[in-house]
């Protein structure tokens, strides 16, 4: 009989967090939160993908800080607020020149009292700088 009140309470508990979840909106909602760069070539340079972010809160945001993973990935946006209902652009930029394999990395958008945003991943399997010189080349 414990067993069975007690399996009851935690489903009820779990539905009323999954409610919670649902019922609670985001200050912003982007159109992906992950992108995949698939196969790249890091002497190619850095790579860059733009994602869209809509302000779903009454009041004014703005992108005061960035927390990336590593120096490797950095984001690009505009330094205005963003007004309730309005829509604007974060750019990410990877650098594979530092990678080799799958790589995965991710960068924090905060606001001024330091709440997340967002967090964008990039993921994308870096293929090694090749040698400018062929193999038994003679310098």
């Amino acid at each position: 009989m414990k067993r069975l009140l007690l399996c009851a309470a935690l489903a009820a508990f779990a539905g009323v967090s999954m409610m919670a979840q649902k019922n609670a909106k985001s200050a912003v909602t982007f159109d992906a939160y992950e992108w995949d760069f698939g196969s790249i070539d890091a002497a190619n340079g850095a790579v860059c993908h733009t994602f869209t972010f809509k302000n779903n809160s009454k009041k004014a945001v703005k992108i005061s800080k960035v927390v990336p993973s590593c120096d490797c990935i950095t984001a690009h946006y505009a330094d205005d607020e963003v007004m309730p209902g309005k829509s604007a652009k974060v750019m990410i930029a990877l650098s594979p020149k530092k990678g080799e394999g799958k790589t995965f990395r991710s960068i924090e958008l905060l606001d001024a009292e330091g709440k997340t945003l967002g967090s964008l991943t990039a993921k994308a399997n870096i293929n090694a700088s090749v040698s400018e010189y062929p193999a038994g080349h003679k310098y």
